[in-house]
């Protein structure tokens, strides 16, 4: 069952929202994640003047690491909605460790961009999804979140995902399961003027432990039970 808290309704466009900060979560240690972080996030939506939303449970899927594809069919929502502003994502395991950054000035001046997200790599489309920002304002904004989805509903069936009771197993033919960062890798790689609109935040603004404004602890990182305690260290840091 899943549980939604403080999510915009379907069919309804969210009153005065220009920037929406949003998270997602499914299973135990996921949600104990999305838990520490969410006092943190509504504040600093708050001070800055953002909406913040998130969701527990899973929109598309069978099993708790489905929640993977929430944000794919969150930003459906908000496209039938007409949303044209800002959809600022972060994973569960993402946290905002500089509450004096103003993100909305940072947003503001690169309005020009379609999607803004950390290197995952050293190819140019290859980013990391755990944070973005994607500009629905932008028409290519737009078109990627609509591709995003495409591909995701071509390539993942709903046979295939309640038969993936585990995070990414196999495939009975040897293959892993399509993971949705790659799929979205792969919209920006193949389309030249998708590349073209993507800024790679590559100054360690957005990043993984280190990050100066978003830190991301992923799961190359420590067990998840560290992985939550690293979280709450950070938050308590920020006291």
């Amino acid at each position: 069952m899943s549980r939604q808290v403080d999510l915009v309704d379907h069919g309804q466009p969210p009153t005065n929202a220009d920037i929406i900060f949003y998270q997602t979560a499914a299973g135990a240690i996921y949600e104990e994640m999305l838990a520490a972080t969410e006092g943190v996030h509504r504040t600093y939506a708050r001070v800055n003047r953002l909406d913040y939303r998130s969701f527990i449970g899973v929109r598309r899927g069978f099993h708790p690491w489905q929640a993977t594809f929430n944000r794919i069919e969150m930003l459906q929502d908000l496209l039938t909605q007409g949303f044209r502003g800002w959809f600022v994502y972060l994973d569960a395991d993402a946290v905002v460790v500089q509450p004096g950054f103003d993100l909305r000035r940072y947003l503001g001046k690169r309005r020009a961009a379609a999607l803004i997200a950390p290197p995952g790599g050293r190819e140019h489309w290859n980013i990391n999804a755990g944070t973005l920002f994607l500009n629905l304002g932008h028409d290519l904004g737009r078109e990627i979140a609509a591709r995003w989805r495409r591909a995701a509903h071509d390539i993942i069936s709903e046979e295939l995902l309640r038969e993936s009771v585990q995070p990414w197993q196999n495939l009975a033919d040897g293959r892993h399961f399509p993971d949705d960062q790659h799929l979205l890798q792969m919209e920006i790689r193949n389309d030249p003027e998708l590349g073209a609109a993507l800024l790679v935040e590559a100054g360690g603004l957005i990043s993984f432990e280190d990050g100066r404004f978003i830190r991301q602890y992923l799961r190359t990182t420590g067990t998840p039970q560290e992985r939550l305690l690293a979280i709450r260290k950070a938050i308590a840091a920020l006291d």
